[in-house]
């Protein structure tokens, strides 16, 4: 596996191959602050738009075009421009995650054209599940990411990934997106 550092993200190859991801941790996200928010995106849509999750509360996937989420997306182009500024700078999804107990996401990816996602993370308690980044090449093979709060991850939108169940009593909550 080969790690390296670019402008304080920590790119890990999968499988000895040229994909994997990158993370870093967003050391002055307030996660309180967003937390409430998704809490106050969810009390008033409450209906969720399950894609990939099965028993927890997923948004629309246009949360980018909210005002009170903008600040959220500038943040996000400024930290993707970092790895990647051949971009058109256009976050074209992103949507909340809210896991309760049990709840998880099944195998998916989030796009086959050239693009980056990501996730955000603003809750994760002990046991609420890891994500799994499985090899294209050879589903058979696969990574485990130890997420942490704060912590984002990006990756390319065609590598196939899941969650694994949310073992806690508490709410695994994040964020994802795909930029184009």
């Amino acid at each position: 596996m080969m790690r390296q550092e670019s402008d304080k993200y920590t790119f890990t190859s999968i499988f000895d191959e040229p994909i994997g991801y990158f993370i870093k941790t967003l050391d002055n996200l307030d996660c309180n602050y967003w937390i409430n928010k998704c809490y106050e995106y969810k009390n008033l849509n409450p209906t969720p738009i399950n894609r990939s999750n099965k028993n927890g509360y997923q948004s629309q996937n246009e949360i980018q075009y909210l005002p009170e989420f903008y600040p959220l997306v500038n943040l996000l182009i400024k930290e993707i421009s970092l790895i990647s500024p051949n971009l058109n700078n256009k976050i074209s999804s992103m949507w909340l995650n809210i896991s309760n107990k049990d709840s998880f996401n099944r195998p998916h990816i989030h796009g086959y054209h050239k693009g980056i996602s990501g996730i955000i993370y603003l809750k994760i308690p002990p046991n609420s599940g890891n994500i799994v980044f499985l090899n294209p090449l050879d589903i058979n093979f696969d990574k485990r990411v130890d997420p942490k709060e704060k912590n984002i991850i990006l990756f390319n939108n065609n590598i196939p990934h899941y969650v694994e169940p949310n073992l806690s009593q508490e709410d695994r909550i994040s964020i994802a997106f795909n930029y184009e």
